[in-house]
């Protein structure tokens, strides 16, 4: 068995310690994070999306803008590299970091905006460069199911996220 089969097979699971590594304040997360691309390059995408969209649901509540920062990249990478079920994969992604950005208070002033304490705005920003490359496959595609799929996807954020900022405009 090939070293790189081995960490083909077993690299995944080191995702949520290399995470972790790279949310840490004190040290450098620039190799840690070079392993991650890695492995996001090379192992199963099934079970890379379901470790990453674990670890979104698992974030800690004052870690969520670091920590989808973090993780949004990882899971674009492993998204594009799915094939028939990017659609499924994209919508699950989208539904789980709605919900933990959702949990980040609306700044309410424009002083508030720009210090983004909370991280609301980075994570906002964070979601246009993930939907990015789907919306422009959307764009490129006719309308075959994958794109149909794919738009679906897009749609539903679109809606969340306007139902968001009526809920937000409300207090």
């Amino acid at each position: 068995m090939s070293s790189q089969h081995i960490v083909r097979s077993l690299g995944s699971g080191l995702l949520p310690a290399l995470v972790n590594e790279v949310l840490r304040k004190d040290r450098s997360p620039a190799n840690c994070q070079a392993i991650l691309n890695k492995l996001v390059q090379i192992c199963s995408v099934k079970e890379l999306l379901d470790i990453l969209l674990q670890q979104v649901e698992d974030t800690d509540p004052n870690a969520i803008a670091d920590t989808i920062t973090v993780l949004m990249p990882l899971i674009q990478s492993v998204l594009l590299r799915m094939s028939e079920s990017k659609a499924h994969g994209l919508a699950l992604a989208l539904d789980s970091l709605q919900k933990q950005i959702s949990k980040l208070p609306v700044p309410y002033s424009h002083k508030q905006e720009q210090e983004d304490v909370y991280g609301l705005c980075r994570c906002c920003t964070a979601v246009l460069t993930f939907v990015q490359p789907f919306v422009q496959e959307v764009k490129n595609q006719d309308t075959n199911s994958v794109a149909t799929k794919l738009r679906a996807a897009l749609l539903k954020l679109y809606v969340l996220n306007l139902f968001l900022l009526m809920q937000s405009m409300r207090h």
